[in-house]
């Protein structure tokens, strides 16, 4: 599971509770955390892409105490910001999604923190950038509409982040640290993908580095832009309403961005929240417990989830891990603590048990071939019927 550390400094600007009480509230809510000298360690479940960053981490913690009771917008603001997405993108990287956040208030601490968040979320849930990849630019110095296409890597010329001289695109991915740390994210061939404004200037090659002009991000970029990139839709999708999420929760405006694909349009990010149909009795027996309707909706505030007329669940989209009723059920168990449940003996059911009759048979059967000098030989590895009739033709149980 992927570990990772945030500032406490950072964190005293997202949240009241103290480093304690943090460290106190993870473990209940079932995530080892320890705090070291200046910093929190947190143990993030492969399924909680959400915690991989500070914002995350404390908006669980904050509303796991029921501190805080989560107001976002339903709808998000146009910024007016169009993606053009040609159609040979298809074959290579085909999928992307993004949005812009203004009135971003980040010091050098928080900067290291969204860089961190970035680059964790790339190497684990974008499983080493193959899946997703995430870029972040300062949007004061991108010009226009955005398109996205692919180009010869022989031919795309730019000047990678934090570098000083100009290189192909070739040139990055054979001798740049970073171009050959990722190279593997991108199929052989001759084409990439590239992002450019509309004057032409490159922003990045997704999913490896971005250009120093326009990626270099500074505490003092108020107006950023995001992208992510992907072969999954849904990853991508997933990745960027968790971005969205962590902005907002720092005082940031989120705005939608507009995706036109050759064939549609597509609007991203989104915070609506997913409606799942439940069963409160069966959540009940799936996690052994008696609880009412009222008691549900009160536990499950405290996971950030809101119980809608006796019928659904509603999942904020940044809560890419719950799918059915188990996860809802998993959570509510979370919620009411493991300390809190009393078993009832009373309800307990004692059979006497009995052994299966064809396993008496196999083992009498065993007992009897290795008595006689054969050799028993249990193998888990599936075997073409037809290589076994070169051997014998009535090897079937039902021959």
């Amino acid at each position: 599971m992927p570990v990772v550390s945030f500032s406490l400094k950072h964190l005293e600007r997202l949240t009241d509770l103290t480093p304690k009480q943090l460290e106190s509230l993870a473990f209940d809510y079932g995530i080892e955390a320890e705090i070291k000298e200046d910093t929190i360690e947190v143990e993030v479940t492969a399924e909680r892409p959400d915690l991989l960053s500070a914002e995350g981490f404390t908006r669980a913690m904050n509303t796991f105490t029921s501190r805080e009771i989560r107001s976002v917008p339903s709808k998000l603001p146009e910024s007016g910001l169009v993606i053009m997405v040609a159609k040979d993108v298809w074959k290579i990287r085909p999928y992307i999604g993004a949005l812009v956040a203004e009135n971003v208030r980040i010091d050098s601490v928080g900067l290291r923190e969204l860089i961190s968040f970035q680059d964790k979320v790339c190497q684990t849930f974008g499983r080493h950038r193959k899946k997703i990849a995430v870029g972040v630019y300062d949007l004061s110095k991108i010009e226009g509409n955005i398109n996205y296409s692919i180009e010869s890597k022989h031919s795309v010329s730019l000047i990678p982040l934090n570098s000083k001289e100009e290189m192909t695109a070739q040139q990055i991915l054979k001798e740049h640290p970073v171009g050959i740390k990722y190279a593997d994210a991108l199929p052989d061939g001759e084409y990439i993908p590239v992002l450019r404004d509309e004057s032409g200037q490159i922003l990045s090659i997704p999913p490896i580095i971005n250009a120093h002009s326009v990626g270099k991000v500074t505490p003092e970029a108020s107006r950023l832009f995001v992208d992510v990139t992907g072969t999954s839709e849904r990853a991508v999708k997933e990745m960027l309403n968790i971005i969205a999420h962590n902005f907002l929760d720092i005082g940031a405006q989120v705005k939608t961005v507009t995706i036109e694909y050759p064939e549609n349009s597509v609007v991203s990010p989104s915070l609506e929240l997913t409606r799942l149909p439940y069963s409160l009795e069966n959540i009940n027996k799936i996690i052994g417990t008696n609880i009412s309707e009222l008691e549900l909706q009160n536990f499950l505030q405290k996971m950030d989830l809101l119980v809608d007329d006796r019928q659904f669940v509603g999942i904020p989209s940044y809560r890419t891990d719950i799918i059915g009723e188990v996860d809802i059920a998993g959570d509510l168990l979370i919620a009411i603590g493991l300390d809190n449940l009393k078993p009832n003996f009373g309800n307990i059911k004692k059979e006497r048990g009995k052994s299966n009759s064809v396993k008496d048979f196999t083992f009498q059967l065993s007992d009897i071939a290795k008595r006689v000098g054969l050799t028993e030989i249990k193998s888990l590895i599936l075997t073409d019927p037809r290589r076994l009739d070169l051997f014998s033709s009535d090897y079937r149980l039902n021959s």
